[in-house]
């Protein structure tokens, strides 16, 4: 296709549309993925509309955005202006750029361009923490019988319903655990999501009698969907034992080292092909979304 363009004079952009499933259902097609990271690898002229109508989905709502509300036919009046607007907005960039010879000024929010050097950073675009605060003793033992700890085990402690919120395409959840033992032992920190009853990721660490013992871990989800999933955090020891959060068998204690869980939305433009025009779209900001709702 970029070829042919090309012997014939034109320019090839790829355009990403989405199926109203990945709107309305938050479904996407298996092969997604794979094709538009291809797509934005290949050099092209790259435009993902997809973060623009989950903004629309948003603010002005689904019966909007469709011919046979709420979501069937093909797209309404302001549908179509979604995508028009969005690529008269690129003919627009392509021509100043083309008569300046380079980037000018900066670049309209959503829009990137390719160059020689690192990859666009990650965003985060949202967050949340959980910070364990009371001072508790409990015994709980957690991957005692093998090393893929299940929800049959340990006490859950931190967690949260998670459904995406700023139309981010991965998530990281870092998880912090911190007790102190009276006895030699280990401790033991896994997380749950969606129904499964094996943890997807789990740490551990040694604790020596008499002390505190802390563990840190993150775990990525490389492709979100819209659908709720339920976060979960479960603690406790290895081996039988009494365990300590926020202070030790004298009472709490003050320490910077809290038991907590953190959950961030993020954004990963992906590759960049030098010169090539990218638009990822960008997160609706809180007041907008007030005014949408």
């Amino acid at each position: 296709m970029v070829q042919v363009s090309t012997e014939a004079g034109a320019k090839f952009v790829f355009v990403n549309i989405p199926a109203y499933q990945t709107i309305c259902d938050g479904i996407d097609h298996p092969w997604k993925k794979r094709v538009l990271d291809f797509a934005r690898q290949s050099g092209v002229d790259f435009i993902d509309l997809e973060r623009d109508f989950r903004n629309a989905d948003k603010t002005i709502g689904r019966d909007a955005l469709f011919a046979v509300p709420p979501c069937g036919g093909h797209f309404s009046e302001r549908g179509y202006k979604v995508i028009g607007d969005r690529l008269l907005q690129y003919l627009e960039i392509r021509r100043a750029l083309a008569n300046s010879g380079g980037p000018v000024g900066i670049m309209p929010d959503g829009w990137l361009l390719g160059r020689d050097g690192p990859p666009p950073p990650t965003e985060v675009v949202w967050s949340e923490t959980q910070v364990y605060q009371p001072y508790v003793k409990f015994s709980a033992v957690l991957a005692a019988g093998s090393d893929m700890p299940t929800r049959a085990e340990g006490a859950a402690i931190l967690g949260l319903p998670y459904k995406r919120h700023k139309n981010g395409n991965s998530l990281q959840v870092t998880v912090k655990f911190t007790a102190y033992s009276l006895q030699d032992n280990e401790i033991v920190a896994a997380l749950f999501m969606g129904q499964g009853l094996k943890s997807v990721h789990y740490s551990t660490q040694p604790v020596r009698a008499g002390s505190s013992a802390s563990v840190t871990f993150t775990y990525d989800v490389d492709h979100l969907s819209d659908a709720q999933v339920n976060v979960e955090v479960r603690v406790g020891s290895r081996r039988p034992g009494e365990l300590y959060i926020n202070g030790d068998n004298t009472g709490p204690v003050t320490s910077d080292l809290k038991t907590s869980f953190t959950i961030e939305e993020l954004w990963d433009p992906g590759p960049l092909a030098p010169g090539s025009l990218v638009y990822v779209g960008s997160a609706l900001s809180e007041s907008e979304l007030r005014k949408g709702r």
